[in-house]
């Protein structure tokens, strides 16, 4: 692989054998480097001089540079102080930059922030600047002032842009009044924020409430259970193994109201119409249920659809592999297991069908839940917190029921 360095003109590339040879002599001390001579005074008849590197000065002046030596000499008495101070000042400063240049291996000269901003405040106090200035171009300094005067007015104005802000509250409030409201549009959700106290615009409300994903805007699902629960109930199937590893079938009924167990029972068969006699006995139109979900299990007969005809209670299916749609029902069922069935010894279905029915009772009267305000299903009062504590046992002791005794 060709190593490629500078050759003597500065330009890259494989160097020569002679260049090569010459470098090796410099390194064993056989010669001594040559040092480019990188400034130099040319006049061209304006200014005090123009600065320019010998390698990029081709021709030499045609009238020699002290030929001019008597015409800035008069010039000088004639100006004022404090413009030739200011001209030196600038050819100090440009000096100082061919000078910086002269360790730099790039060709352009390097210009830093200061250097910039040097020339911004030399163009706002001095008229004659442009006479000065060799190192670039009259237009580059205007270029840098317009940057600078953007980012002047960009740091006066940041957050200022627009009309005024709106309190991050304001706008979580509206957020939230237009999630729960789908059926209102912004001047309704306007003229509650003022009755509220809080003053907003309808453009602001317009802007940062949130529409429905659908055109169609309707009542969100947890809206259309909460009109409708009390009308609802849920059935499942699950399977408990007795000592002697026999499987029996557990059958619950639950009102999404609340999530109060109905109805439980156990059988280690279920032929015969055995989940239509259990659901009679449940006797649904009694709790004002009109609509019950169950998922394709075979076990739901055709007696099931008839049983529910006579009762006037609709039968709904849930999807194929959809277990999430029956949801509080499969958490009621894990709550069965995690909590009784699997810290007990079941003898056969007589026995399960008593302890169910004992845990159902302890599961609509005393146990609480987060989702009904620490309440279990069936409402208790709040106890005063004085008086001698009762603990009364619930499977054995498995579980307890606690009240305050006079």
């Amino acid at each position: 692989m060709v190593r490629r360095q500078r050759n003597a003109r500065g330009q890259y590339g494989p160097l020569s054998r002679t260049e090569k040879r010459r470098r090796r002599r410099i390194r064993a001390g056989e010669l001594r480097a040559k040092r480019p001579r990188l400034l130099a005074f040319a006049s061209h008849g304006r200014g005090l001089g123009q600065l320019l590197p010998i390698e990029r000065r081709r021709k030499a002046p045609a009238i020699p540079a002290f030929a001019f030596l008597p015409f800035h000499f008069l010039r000088a008495f004639v100006r004022r102080q404090t413009h030739l101070a200011w001209e030196n000042v600038a050819l100090r400063h440009q000096i100082d930059l061919l000078e910086r240049r002269a360790g730099f291996r790039g060709r352009r000269t390097p210009l830093r922030r200061w250097d910039r901003l040097f020339w911004i405040v030399l163009s706002w106090l001095w008229s004659h600047w442009r006479k000065a200035l060799f190192i670039a171009r009259p237009e580059t300094v205007l270029g840098w002032h317009r940057e600078l005067a953007r980012l002047l007015w960009g740091w006066k104005s940041r957050g200022r842009l627009g009309r005024p802000p709106i309190p991050a509250h304001l706008i979580h409030l509206i957020r939230r009044l237009s999630k729960e409201n789908p059926l209102w549009g912004a001047p309704r959700i306007q003229s509650e924020l003022w009755l509220l106290g809080h003053k907003v615009s309808e453009w602001a409300v317009n802007k940062y409430m949130v529409r429905p994903s659908k055109g169609l805007r309707s009542q969100s699902w947890r809206a259309f259970l909460e009109n409708n629960r009390k009308a609802i109930a849920t059935c499942d199937f699950f399977t408990v193994t007795t000592a002697a590893f026999q499987k029996l079938q557990a059958f619950v009924v639950m009102s999404l109201d609340r999530r109060r167990i109905l109805h439980v029972a156990a059988t280690r068969w279920t032929a015969g119409g055995w989940v239509a006699k259990e659901i009679a006995k449940a006797d649904l139109p009694s709790h004002g249920i009109r609509f019950l979900i169950r998922d394709n299990d075979t076990r739901f007969q055709n007696a099931l659809a008839t049983e529910l005809e006579i009762e006037r209670v609709a039968n709904i299916r849930t999807r194929y592999r959809s277990p999430w749609q029956n949801g509080l029902c499969e958490r009621v069922i894990e709550s069965i297991r995690r909590e009784c069935t699997d810290h007990l010894f079941i003898v056969n279905a007589r026995h399960l069908s008593q302890v169910l029915r004992e845990f159902a009772a302890y599961y609509n009267e005393t146990r609480t839940h987060l989702s009904l305000d620490r309440n279990a299903p069936i409402p208790r009062s709040r106890e005063p917190g004085h008086g001698r504590l009762v603990a009364t046992r619930v499977l054995g002791g498995l579980h307890h029921r606690y009240r305050n005794a006079a």
